[in-house]
C-alpha cells in the first residue's frame, strides 16, 4: 500500500511539473502543440528558459 501511494505521490508532483511547464509556454506565446511538448521535456525546457533569461537580464559579462 505504501508503494502505491508514494507512485501516486510521484505521479502527481510530475504531472503539476508538466502542467505549470505547459502553462509558462503558453504564456511565453507557444502554441499549443509545442506548449505540450515542452511539458513532456520539462527539465530541458526548465533550463534553455533559466539561460535564455539569464542572458537577457545580465548587465555586465561573467567571469
Amino acid at each position: 500500500m505504501a508503494v502505491v501511494a508514494f507512485i501516486a505521490l510521484v505521479g502527481g508532483a510530475l504531472l503539476a511539473l508538466v502542467t505549470l511547464t505547459v502553462t509558462g509556454a503558453r504564456r511565453r506565446g507557444s502554441h499549443l502543440l509545442v506548449a505540450v511538448v515542452a511539458g513532456l521535456f520539462f527539465p530541458f525546457t526548465w533550463v534553455v528558459w533559466h539561460v535564455h533569461d539569464r542572458d537577457r537580464y545580465q548587465t555586465s559579462p561573467s567571469r
